[in-house]
């Protein structure tokens, strides 16, 4: 769901969108304020009229200059190793000032908590803050604007319980590991195996500090509230459909990227970077069954939408296993019999017969 950021747009403080927020920078950087024909090109047309009234007794192009001047007097920017341009405020580099383009995929970003629980607007607040300013005053995201945001929020809203958002069900990782950015792939899916559960990602975002990394919340594909068992619906058999539990098994995989870019969300990993992982290898409300018995990595977001597609890789799964464990026990038994074909000629007499219903049986069998 789109939430439209303009009818929260302030009429008393500035708001930067991407064109003035890269003049501002760029100006930061230069150490020169920007011309007024620069200005009028990135600036809205009601900010400028704002000006305009403000500073009447002045010439229109000096009006614009003064209200750009008594902003950037309060930045500081920078441009990260990975080219994003950054602003933040003189008096608190902890926290970096957005554009109005990015407000939402912010809100959404820091709209979950560590043991993926969707959090209310306090604590979505308090998570964004930790980043980004918030607030029209320091030129950030209008609390009225994550409000709508997290009200709008599908996940929130088909959980039916609205008094979720407010609660949290808090634990804490018991393990952490350290290990290199390439080989995450391969020691995840040891995981997976080691602790008999089928990894799906609960929520995916960007981290910016302390370091720049992708983070990968897994969590076990039971997971999740319960689903509701409506009257008059037809019952189903299929054993491999992944019913929600509430399991709260999670692995968290924080990776070092490089090349971050705003625009396209496009990066690389550091793969000779140093990755860490985050441990609660407990399940819960269910006992691993058998197609969780050798683990696997479903390397896609899920939700209620698509859990019959995760229900359709565990049986082709589960299906792919039997096929193979079969064809192991026939080339074993394979290889039993050119044993045994050697060994004939040197077996007692008085054995063979034994051996020979023995056969039979298993010959009857197979037939």
């Amino acid at each position: 769901i789109v939430v439209d950021p303009e009818p929260f747009v302030s009429t008393q403080f500035y708001t930067f969108n991407r064109a003035s927020h890269q003049l501002m920078v760029q100006c930061v950087l230069a150490k020169r304020y920007a011309h007024p024909e620069e200005i009028k090109l990135a600036t809205p047309t009601s900010i400028l009229s704002s000006w305009r009234a403000v500073w009447k007794d002045r010439h229109e192009d000096t009006a614009y200059q003064t209200g750009w001047k008594r902003i950037q007097d309060k930045l500081h920017a920078q441009v990260d190793e990975h080219g994003n341009e950054l602003l933040y405020f003189k008096s608190n580099p902890q926290q970096f000032v957005p554009y109005i383009d990015q407000w939402q995929e912010i809100v959404q970003g820091f709209h979950a908590d560590a043991d993926l629980k969707h959090l209310g607007l306090k604590d979505t607040i308090d998570r964004i803050k930790q980043v980004w300013t918030v607030g029209a005053k320091f030129y950030g995201i209008p609390e009225s604007y994550v409000r709508v945001c997290v009200s709008a929020c599908p996940v929130c809203n088909s959980e039916g319980d609205h008094n979720g958002l407010h609660k949290r069900r808090r634990f804490e990782y018991t393990e952490t590991m350290e290990l290199l950015a390439k080989d995450v792939p391969h020691r995840l899916q040891q995981l997976a195996a080691k602790y008999k559960v089928i990894l799906c990602i609960r929520q995916k975002y960007i981290r910016y500090k302390p370091f720049l990394a992708e983070v990968k919340d897994y969590c076990c594909h039971r997971a999740g509230e319960p689903n509701v068992k409506k009257t008059g619906k037809k019952k189903t058999n299929n054993k491999f459909i992944s019913n929600r539990c509430g399991c709260g098994f999670r692995i968290r995989a924080i990776v070092p990227i490089t090349n971050y870019s705003y625009k396209d969300k496009s990066f690389t990993y550091q793969e000779e970077g140093s990755a860490t992982f985050k441990l609660y290898p407990v399940h819960s409300g269910h006992d691993p069954g058998p197609q969780e018995s050798t683990g696997m990595v479903i390397n896609q977001l899920i939700d209620s939408t698509n859990m019959t597609e995760v229900s359709g890789l565990l049986l082709e799964k589960v299906t792919e296993e039997a096929h193979a464990s079969a064809l192991r026990k026939v080339r074993e038994l394979r290889a039993e019999l050119a044993s045994l074909e050697g060994r004939i000629t040197r077996i007692p007499f008085e054995s063979l017969g034994s051996i020979g219903q023995e056969l039979q049986s298993v010959s009857l069998k197979l037939k």
